[in-house]
């Protein structure tokens, strides 16, 4: 990449757990990211919610919870966030790890 280069791409893709996990770190203040979608899968018989975090895996960090995925199903989520430095971004489940969760954005070369 050269500075200047904007570059879509699939950031993250991961069965999630119960255990709040950070899924994708920002390249550092040479890039920014653009996270802009979220698509969540559940592939199992059962119910499960969803957390996602931004910057950190506590209480204090979550940007949406209670995101509720009936067995079976799946959800696409816009985000339109934006990650600098080692930014991160992060999820879990309430139980088990049924979820499959694809994050797509854009990343640019800023310096």
């Amino acid at each position: 990449m050269a500075v200047g280069d904007r570059i879509p791409t699939e950031l993250a893709q991961s069965a999630l757990s119960a255990t709040a996990t950070n899924y994708f770190t920002n390249a550092g203040s040479s890039y920014r990211t653009q996270l802009l979608e979220v698509c969540l899968v559940n592939t199992g018989s059962s119910q499960r919610v969803v957390t996602l975090y931004k910057n950190g895996l506590a209480a204090n960090n979550q940007i949406a919870n209670s995101i509720t995925l009936p067995a079976n199903t799946s959800t696409i989520i816009d985000l339109k966030l934006v990650a600098t430095g080692v930014q991160t971004f992060g999820a879990n489940q309430d139980s088990g790890t049924d979820i499959t969760m694809t994050v797509s954005g854009i990343v640019e070369q800023i310096s």
